[in-house]
């Protein structure tokens, strides 16, 4: 098992049953102390208690690297007394608990009537071997089962629905999202199937999809993809996996797609001129109407405002539009010119144009 909550109190019993002590107890290494994390026998009403590494002899056994017996504890030194009197400790054996990466812990048997021997720290002494080596994996487990929960919880938090496919487009994992785009409730229910076919219910092939392009180009491919039976659009985004196949996120930008949609027919039907500006005063945008107003075909993109009006209306615009920079909307006339010169009078209204908050140009 790799289990430490059923390995060490496991290694206590053989340890008690090999050296027939009355209590066994491991401490392992938890910052400049000693925690007891296991105990057998009368070793057991120890567990949770902590041990210094100055000033016990389970300390002075991991600083030093060594074994150490004892036939009355009360003549050493570094004895415990608090542990000492609630296991009512007599005689021991203490041995490090020793790894490639240093120090783990120190494993001790206690109370015996015949004396221990050095064979008995011998003994010991090898299976603590093995249990450094235990607690090592045991905690290598552990630490990788957290990671793999923490894994788990933020791939299941992700707002875009993302899918790991194998090398032929197949789905290996899901997140929550991703099985609420498919309208699925378990992920067994995808797993295995063709990631197109899952999502859009299409069996037919999908050359176009972002995700064989990855898998094929080992490069990253955006894209978006319509679901025509389910009037359905979706963004993905695809990148080839180091292990072949592919990580896939996407979502449903329909509504976003139709909103959109909406607002481009309006403005393009407008019969009022729009320009977009940005902050440097060139038009970045222009409607049909406003083409049609100013007169300059395609040089009216990238085209600075100034060059629309005559010269003796500039000012008056320049302060307008710095106003309208500052977030206060504008409404005023002024004058516009044409390539030809054809100069007309016009009615505007100006609103800063806002991105996060911040007035990134003019509309």
């Amino acid at each position: 098992s790799l289990r430490i909550d059923r390995v060490l109190p496991l290694i206590l019993r053989h340890a008690t049953a090999l050296l027939r002590t009355d209590g066994a107890m491991i401490a392992l290494l938890r910052g400049d102390s000693l925690e007891i994390t296991a105990g057998v026998g009368v070793g057991k009403p120890l567990v949770g208690s902590r041990l210094p590494l100055h000033g016990s002899m389970s300390g002075r056994a991991v600083r030093s690297a060594s074994s150490i017996i004892r036939d009355d504890v009360r003549d050493d030194p570094d004895d415990f007394v608090p542990n000492v009197a609630m296991a009512q400790v007599r005689n021991a054996i203490i041995v490090p608990l020793l790894s490639v990466q240093g120090p783990v812990g120190a494993l001790s048997v206690f109370n015996r009537a015949a004396p221990f021997t050095d064979d008995d720290a011998e003994l010991l002494q090898r299976l603590a071997d093995q249990v450094s080596v235990a607690v090592v994996n045991a905690r290598l487990f552990e630490e990788v089962a957290e990671a793999t929960r923490e894994w788990a919880v933020a791939f299941d938090s992700i707002g875009s629905g993302m899918v790991l496919l194998d090398k032929r487009g197949r789905i290996q994992r899901t997140n929550a999202q991703a099985r609420a785009l498919m309208d699925v409730a378990s992920e067994d229910t995808v797993l295995g199937r063709d990631f197109h076919a899952a999502l859009f219910g299409d069996d037919a092939p999908c050359e176009q999809c972002v995700h064989f392009a990855a898998i094929a180009e080992g490069t990253v491919k955006r894209g978006a993809h319509d679901d025509k039976a389910r009037g359905r659009v979706f963004n993905m985004t695809a990148a080839p996996h180091p292990l072949g196949g592919a990580v896939v996120t996407f979502d449903d930008v329909t509504e976003h797609r139709s909103l959109a949609e909406r607002h481009r027919l309006v403005v393009e039907t407008s019969r009022d001129a729009i320009v977009i500006t940005d902050r440097d005063r060139k038009i970045i945008f222009a409607n049909p109407a406003a083409h049609d107003l100013l007169a300059r075909g395609p040089d009216l993109i990238g085209l600075p405002v100034a060059r629309a009006v005559p010269e003796d209306q500039r000012a008056n615009v320049r302060e307008r539009e710095d106003k309208a920079l500052a977030g206060e909307p504008q409404n005023y006339e002024a004058m516009v010119v044409r390539p030809d010169g054809d100069r007309r009078i016009v009615a505007i209204a100006t609103a800063p144009l806002r991105d996060l908050g911040q007035v990134t140009g003019i509309v």
